[in-house]
């Protein structure tokens, strides 16, 4: 990454930061919501030129950003304490280093309490998810938020405190998303609930806004 100065971006734009967020990458996203701001690969995988003219290099110290980084390692690490059960107990660790003059090198591993690192496909959509959720967290205003079949990489337990974690965030922010996983579903709040279906004669989709009702004529 490339860190550079840029004043109210962070704080006071945050409407235009919201507005962001669809086209960053992964990383940027994870450095923004460490209060840092930095250029890095776009969404779809170009890498920024380094050597623009057009930016100044940020003042901030390698020190200041291992604090804003470890701040937000210690977050992250809370909710996989919390939510991520298998294994438990892990922690969310994360390095930087100094290259040539405003260029740093990021690193993060999720390690247990053996010291043993995780990499699997789903923890690291768990993580992803983590870090976008912070940053609905550490936004000051409700959000529409929507979700096409998230959590598919998980295993059933997982895929339900994805469910419930959905729930809590659905207390502050709307929040729509589209599952074929059964334990996607919070079956406490079976009215919450919308079945899609598709007339493969008419090529339209129907909605059913009540599918938890037994059908006519059965009891």
């Amino acid at each position: 990454m490339q860190a550079y100065d840029s004043p109210g971006l962070i704080d006071s734009g945050r409407e235009r930061l919201s507005f962001e967020h669809r086209r960053l990458s992964p990383e940027s996203i994870f450095l923004r919501v460490a209060g840092i701001l930095a250029y890095t690969r776009n969404r779809f995988g170009s890498i920024e030129p380094w050597n623009s003219r057009a930016r100044t290099p940020s003042t901030s110290s390698l020190e200041a950003l291992r604090q804003n980084l470890q701040r937000l390692a210690g977050r992250i690490t809370e909710k996989l304490q919390t939510f991520w059960t298998d294994p438990p107990g892990l922690t969310f660790e994360v390095l930087v280093s100094a290259a040539d003059a405003g260029t740093h090198t990021v690193i993060w591993n999720v390690r247990d309490g053996a010291g043993l690192t995780y990499q699997g496909t789903g923890l690291m959509w768990f993580v992803s998810f983590v870090v976008d959720w912070l940053f609905v967290e550490d936004y000051p205003g409700p959000l529409l938020l929507l979700f096409d079949e998230p959590a598919f990489p998980l295993h059933p337990s997982a895929q339900r405190s994805v469910a419930k974690i959905f729930s809590a965030i659905s207390s502050r922010h709307q929040l729509i998303y589209s599952t074929h996983s059964p334990f996607m579903i919070d079956w406490n709040f079976p009215q919450r609930i919308r079945l899609f279906t598709r007339d493969h004669d008419s090529k339209r989709a129907h909605i059913e806004n009540k599918p938890y009702t037994p059908e006519e004529g059965i009891h």
